[in-house]
């Protein structure tokens, strides 16, 4: 079993560990904290290092607010941490460090602010208690997709770090994006002195899983972790009263084998997701709630954490503005310069305008590969979003079984490097890969659906470090090193954003038939989901549509339907970025049950309002890739 793998590693080329060949640019390694050599300490003495470490000299603690996996509420949490902080007399200021689906100037109702240039450093707008916030969202249009690969984000991260003028700040909150990539290992190679880290999931086995790989790479780079929050814990019906976990597993047995505190639970209460729909803090505007009181009290064991330290209620100089200057808008290094660049490694590929990027021997090398080894696929689809926690794996997972209920030779490609969990979706988690004489071979799970994973290669609990020209590797050799055969659908789950996973599958995929967009009915998925969009038309790549996930609740108990969260309609988003829009999915209790024991929703449930739901899609779907056969 370990000589498969050490094959299938070499196959991938990500096996760093023989032929390492260090290059000595610290700043673009994801092997920083695994290095034995001396000299990575040199980039402690190098002048960016030491401009942060000044900048930051009156920042008191320092609180990264992390996630394995998008949608545990993560950017939600993040922001009312720092407004119950604010709300203390703290001076607080929070980075949006989320920069492929940033989220907090909408939640926190600045989104129309911007970045300023002053002789004391960028000048970022305040919020609600005079949060201070930094965010690319300051930077670009709603619809306009960040793009940026490993080198761009890390000088991003590093404007926003040396730049920025923080002045007295006791709290400097950090929504960190999902995962465990190359924003989260740059943060902690820029900030070692970091107060410690909270770990946010929900009651669900799989967060479960993703949040042990954010524990192990907190561990391996000695950052302290201050404890669990366990997010969306409990739903109670507003007809019957019962209640219900949304999602299953426990935050107590999670945190005692992980030998870290629970700092608390907040429940699934639809008035948070709401207030944040209007940009507002649900403390701010629900202060009597339960979701509230519960998380004061998360806020007072932090508070013990971090022993307090800070200038409580030190005033900060006003800061200077010259009269009549005209304060221009920070740019981070978006020109589009070609000097030196390769086609393969730009962040502005799909933007281009250079005739001499047709002459791209190298990708069309590959793609001449890959064309060949997907030539028996007919259709080929990428399931999106630029948000985590609208439930793309699942709805990927369900779609790929709906297809092999209706006679479909369908195979699922997980290109979610840093939280595969389609195996388990699928029923075959644990499973290994093996080789054929013609590459990889797809684990078949339920209804004989292919399954090819990240996750088979994993141990549990690993991280994925990984920076962006790897992840674009990988994804290459996903789909050129597959044995997919004769397939009628490869369905392909991407991760959250539009990062380096995304665009290499737009770059490398031939014949495309589109992208599905999943979103929810609340106001941050929906703005992000027109990001995603956007970085279809940029590639050429048709939007199939879009579909809302958890459109509404369905009690089992009482069979009442009811909206979530959210006041606008998914429908009307599509209507103005001109997609189609191609249904709704309501949330059912029972989905969650049954996927992590590796059962389809959809093959368990036919019958059910959601998959109903599904299967109309599905009816649409067909019928936009010109495949009629097998529709009911």
């Amino acid at each position: 079993m370990t000589e498969d793998k050490d094959k299938l590693m070499n196959l991938l080329a990500i096996n760093v560990e023989i032929g390492w060949k260090c290059d000595f640019i610290c700043e673009d390694c994801y092997r920083f904290f695994d290095c034995p050599s001396p000299r990575r300490l040199d980039f402690y003495e190098r002048g960016r290092f030491r401009s942060v470490l000044d900048n930051m000299r009156n920042v008191g603690n320092i609180i990264p607010v992390m996630s394995g996996k998008g949608g545990v509420g993560k950017s939600i949490i993040s922001a009312n941490l720092a407004v119950a902080l604010a709300k203390k007399g703290y001076s607080v200021a929070i980075i949006d460090s989320d920069l492929h689906g940033p989220s907090i100037t909408s939640i926190l109702g600045v989104r129309k602010g911007r970045l300023v240039d002053s002789p004391g450093g960028i000048i970022p707008p305040k919020g609600p208690l005079g949060i201070k916030i930094v965010s690319t969202s300051f930077l670009f249009e709603d619809d306009t997709p960040v793009t940026w690969l490993s080198d761009k984000k890390r000088g991003a991260l590093e404007l926003f770090l040396a730049n920025v003028n923080y002045g007295y700040t006791d709290y400097l909150i950090i929504d960190m994006p999902p995962g465990t990539g190359s924003e989260s290992v740059n943060l902690f190679k820029y900030l070692p002195q970091i107060s410690g880290a909270i770990m946010i999931t929900i009651p669900s086995d799989m967060a479960g899983h993703v949040v042990r790989r954010g524990i192990t790479l907190c561990r391996k780079t000695r950052i302290p972790i201050i404890g669990l929050i366990e997010n969306m814990s409990g739903f109670i019906c507003p007809n019957c009263g019962k209640s219900y976990m949304v999602e299953f597993g426990s935050g107590n047995a999670l945190a005692e084998e992980l030998g870290i505190p629970l700092l608390g639970k907040i429940g699934h209460d639809p008035l948070i997701v709401n207030a944040a729909d209007r940009g507002n803090s649900f403390l701010l505007e629900y202060p009597d709630s339960d979701a509230s009181k519960n998380f004061i009290d998360i806020i007072s064991m932090i508070e013990k954490k971090t022993g307090g330290k800070g200038q409580k209620g030190k005033k900060e100089s006003p800061e200077e503005e010259p009269e009549g200057r005209q304060m221009d808008i920070i740019q981070i290094n978006v020109g589009r310069s070609c000097y030196r660049k390769s086609c393969y490694g730009c962040n502005d590929y799909f933007q281009c305008t250079y005739p001499q990027k047709d002459d791209r021997r190298f990708i069309d090398k590959s793609l001449q590969v890959i064309k060949k080894a997907m030539s028996g696929i007919k259709h080929k689809i990428a399931v999106m979003s630029c948000k985590g926690g609208v439930g793309k794996s699942t709805f990927s997972a369900n779609l790929a079984a709906a297809l092999a209920l209706r006679g479909k030779k369908v195979t699922v490609l997980d290109c979610d490097l840093h939280g595969p969990c389609i195996p388990r979706l699928l029923g075959v988690e644990g499973k290994r890969l093996k080789l054929g004489s013609n590459g990889m071979v797809p684990i078949l799970g339920t209804e004989n659906v292919g399954v090819i994973s990240m996750a088979f290669l994993l141990q549990t609990g690993e991280a994925i470090t990984w920076f962006d020209s790897l992840k674009k590797t990988t994804i290459e050799q996903f789909l050129n090193n597959v044995d997919y055969g004769n397939l009628d659908y490869l369905i392909v789950d991407l991760p959250p954003g539009t990062g380096a996973e995304s665009y290499g599958l737009l770059q490398y995929t031939p014949d495309l038939d589109g992208t599905l967009i999943i979103t929810l009915p609340s106001e941050s998925p929906q703005v992000v989901a027109r990001k995603s969009i956007s970085l279809c038309r940029q590639a050429d790549a048709p939007v199939l549509g879009i579909v809302e996930n958890m459109s509404r609740f369905v009690c089992p108990d009482c069979n009442n339907i009811f909206r979530m969260c959210g006041s606008r309609e998914t429908r009307d988003i599509a209507q103005e970025v001109g997609v189609p829009f191609l249904g709704d999915i309501p949330l059912d209790n029972r989905i969650y049950e049954d996927c992590v024991n590796g059962e389809p929703f959809i093959v368990k449930y036919p019958e059910s309002s959601a998959s109903q739901s599904l299967f109309a899609i599905v009816d649409k779907l067909q019928e936009a890739v010109g495949d009629d056969e097998g529709l009911l």
